[in-house]
């Protein structure tokens, strides 16, 4: 069993640095989460729990994921039920779904090789190491994550086209699984890449999704950035008027949330990838 010393390292790792220190340079990883984890659940300590469960960083999809890497089913379906905010609500039923499943390390390994050659800002070597597309609809947390890996890589080679077609693979398959988190960015992504295409009917389609998502969530400030965007289709498309009163709700949810000085800003630059990796 382990001790109680290594439950609190591992709360001590997510909580943050204690007032005066200096910040940790990286956030809690998923596989350090899930060790805090599976010593919670060792030390039957559900208080612990529940507080590694309410986190959002890191995401709780991914630490449920790596419990269900290591094997730990009944210690992921425990700290499911215990994080049952809107952006989660769909992840026990995800757990409960993956019983019995084999972890495939190859798929892993190719997602791990990914995201270093993307770090590295090396799209080309990313994109021979996620290999070619897998066939069928994606079934879990992996196959999302390879997706957006795929997305990620042509929207940096300049293939726009390519780009929006696995990002809105990646964000249909993580709304369907209930990863709210990662299907909202995946939807913007998807959107940005067929506005640089000037494929405007489908970035419209991606952002109206982005909103609808950003609605049920509660983000407003995200729903703001979506009517933005819509906003920016109507003006390339020369309909001024039905463009200004886009923006001009855009600019009223901005200034609903105190940000007085969004002005004509309050979209999100579709043309620019933008954000961290969101692998």
């Amino acid at each position: 069993m382990r001790t109680r010393a290594t439950i609190i390292l591992g709360l001590l790792l997510l909580a943050g640095p204690a007032p005066g220190e200096e910040p940790p340079v990286r956030p809690a990883t998923p596989e350090q989460a899930a060790e805090a984890v599976l010593a919670a659940r060792a030390a039957q300590d559900e208080v612990g729990l529940a507080l590694l469960a309410a986190k959002d960083e890191p995401d709780p999809w991914l630490v449920a994921d790596d419990l269900l890497r290591r094997g730990e089913h009944e210690v992921a379906a425990v700290f499911a039920q215990a994080a049952p905010r809107v952006d989660v609500e769909g992840l026990p039923g995800y757990v409960t779904s993956q019983q019995g499943k084999l972890d495939d390390a190859g798929r892993r390994e190719r997602l791990t090789q990914s995201s270093t050659a993307l770090t590295a800002q090396d799209p080309t070597a990313a994109l021979e190491a996620l290999g070619p597309a897998e066939p069928g609809a994606i079934e879990d947390v992996v196959g999302v994550r390879l997706a957006m890996g795929r997305g990620l890589a042509l929207a940096a080679l300049g293939r726009p086209d390519e780009s929006h077609a696995a990002f809105l693979a990646a964000a249909e398959a993580a709304e369907r699984l209930g990863w709210l988190a990662r299907a909202v960015p995946a939807y913007q992504r998807a959107g940005n890449a067929a506005y640089r295409g000037s494929a405007y009917a489908p970035a419209v389609t991606a952002w109206e999704r982005w909103l609808a998502l950003c609605e049920r969530c509660g983000d407003n400030s995200g729903a703001a950035g979506a009517i933005g965007n819509i906003g920016t289709v109507h003006f390339a498309q020369g309909a001024y008027g039905k463009a200004l009163e886009v923006f001009q709700r855009a600019l009223a949810a901005q200034e609903a949330l105190g940000n007085s000085s969004a002005g004509g800003h309050a979209h999100a630059d579709p043309g620019r990838p933008g954000g961290a990796l969101g692998l």
